[in-house]
This record gives C-alpha cells, structure tokens and sequence, in this order.
C-alpha cells in the first residue's frame, strides 16, 4: 500500500494534530525552530505593560536551555531591593 499526502494534506494534519497551536513543546521535544519573520510577529503580540521586571530578570539570566521559571522569579538571589533617595 503506498500513500501520497500534498503539502496541504499534512498541514492539514499538523493542525488537527494539535488543535491549529503551535505550542512550546514543539520546539523542545522535536527540534522546529522558529523563522525570523515568525519571531517578528511573535514578539509584536508582547504587550510590555503586562511584563514585569520579575520576568525580564529571568528570562536574561536563565540559561538557553532552561527556560524560566516561577520559582526562579522568586529565588532570593534575583530580588534586589530598591532603594529610594530622600
């Protein structure tokens, strides 16, 4: 038995597969990378007002590898007190 899918039947598939979401996983566990141009419009979604400083710090200081983490937000180590002048 020999099968032929189009290009279009295996997005197609693709999409059923995971609910038309391209999810984190994806990237982790079976190597896709992302296209510049998909990283553009990735980031224009980012509304920095809903990014705390907290998120900014850890996702600087976090390894490539290891993604952050709540618990690395709240890690004594990445909390600096701000000190105000009087």
């Amino acid at each position: 038995m020999e099968v032929q899918l189009s290009r279009d039947d295996i997005v197609k598939l693709f999409k059923e597969a995971f609910d038309g979401e391209l999810r984190s996983f994806l990237i982790d566990e079976w190597k896709f990378t992302m296209s510049p141009e998909l990283v553009k419009k990735a980031l224009k979604t980012i509304k920095l007002t809903d990014v705390t400083l907290g998120d900014l710090v850890a996702m600087n200081s976090a390894p490539a590898e290891e993604p952050p983490t709540a618990e690395k937000l709240v890690e004594p180590s990445n909390v600096t007190p701000f000190v105000q002048g009087v």
